[in-house]
């Protein structure tokens, strides 16, 4: 290829295209405009390939390679980076408050003794009293499971840039202004007062799909919005749970030490940033509904998070339909940290063979959303 590949936006699908194309020798320029409210920055980092859009059903096996992708490359990541993000398996408590939602869960329970290095467990209410007494009583049950992973999802995202510059890789912290096109091929883009030529180009600008780059017309493809989830940090000395624990969207999450991440939320408007009283107000109330008898801790902080979400809620990777060098690598959502191993590395052998395989169809950017 003559020329860089060029990819904008250094989110966490950005930055894993970045560090495995760089990892394979390309030239690579990535773009990061380092804007505020990227879904990485405020996340409880869970790497869980064991429920989603799709699971059970055809994603399972893509959640089961995409976890193994990351579980393979995170050592190595460390090493070259420098950087620690705090790779973990973690212990979480799945909570059922009724018949239904119990035999859920141990249904659940048999994909997580499927897979292997995962386990789970069924606590009846007795046992869940005895394993920690400040739970709800209301609760009848819970899935104790093991083999999910936790990393600090901002320290990841950086780890995966540092990796992907030590390999080669140049940074330019400014957005793209405009791309030059010759017929269907894009050959340069434009960033302030700079244009530089490309080979390619992957766009991968998370919830800001919607913004106008100049010249980039990449035809009809799958809108991608922001979902935003809002999120506590808690301090809690000496006394919180031994496990995640929670029950849909609501959880306790451990983060580092005496930390705990509160969630959380989706919603589809109102402000991005510490002060939204309404999520303050809902997840206090989330965590107190889960373990009443947990009083000890304090707010630390409050924020959210844009997680760029498709109406399928499933990613969007490929090549567009107006650019034969064109690529979109994006729609994550709440499978974002998980999915950008597993995208990177498809969109990597898409444009090493200049291909597009059948197994990634139903992630085309032209796909038809029923």
């Amino acid at each position: 290829m003559a020329g860089p590949i060029a990819i904008v936006g250094a989110g966490i699908s950005g930055a894993s295209l970045a560090y495995r194309l760089a990892s394979r020798g390309h030239d690579v320029l990535l773009f990061d405009d380092d804007r505020p409210g990227r879904a990485t920055g405020w996340n409880p980092g869970g790497i869980n390939p064991l429920h989603g859009p799709g699971f059970p059903g055809f994603m399972a096996p893509i959640y089961a390679e995409a976890y193994r992708l990351h579980a393979d490359q995170q050592e190595e990541v460390q090493a070259i980076s420098g950087l620690g993000f705090g790779w973990k398996l973690v212990d979480r408590l799945f909570l059922a408050s009724s018949d239904e939602e119990g035999t859920a869960l141990q249904c659940m329970a048999g994909h997580y003794q499927a897979l292997d290095g995962f386990s789970a467990r069924w606590m009846d209410a007795a046992e869940l009293a005895r394993w920690d007494g400040r739970l709800d009583p209301r609760w009848i049950g819970g899935l104790m499971t093991h083999g999910n992973a936790r990393v600090d999802a901002e320290r990841y995202r950086q780890a995966l840039i540092a990796g992907a510059v030590r390999k080669g890789a140049r940074i330019v912290n400014r957005k793209v202004d405009a791309v030059e096109t010759r017929g269907d091929r894009i050959v340069s883009v434009r960033s302030g007062a700079d244009d530089m030529a490309i080979s390619a180009l992957c766009v991968a600008v998370g919830a800001w799909a919607g913004e106008a780059i100049a010249g980039w017309s990449p035809g009809v493809t799958v809108p991608v919005r922001a979902l935003i989830g809002d999120l506590l940090l808690i301090r809690a000395p000496g006394d919180g749970p031994r496990a995640d624990i929670g029950r849909g969207l609501t959880a306790i999450y451990q983060h580092d030490g005496d930390l705990y991440w509160v969630g959380g939320t989706e919603r589809t408007s109102g402000p991005l940033g510490e002060a939204y009283e309404p999520a303050r107000e809902e997840l206090i109330a989330g965590a107190a509904s889960l373990m009443p008898g947990w009083r000890s801790w304090q707010v630390v902080a409050q924020s959210s998070a844009a997680r760029p979400m498709t109406p399928d809620r499933l990613p969007v990777l490929g090549r567009t339909p107006a650019y034969a060098n064109g690529w979109v690598i994006n729609g994550g959502g709440g499978k974002g940290i998980l999915m950008s191993a597993w995208l990177a590395n498809r969109l990597v052998g898409m444009i090493e063979s200049d291909n597009d395989p059948p197994e990634v169809a139903r992630f085309s950017p032209s796909r038809l959303i029923e």
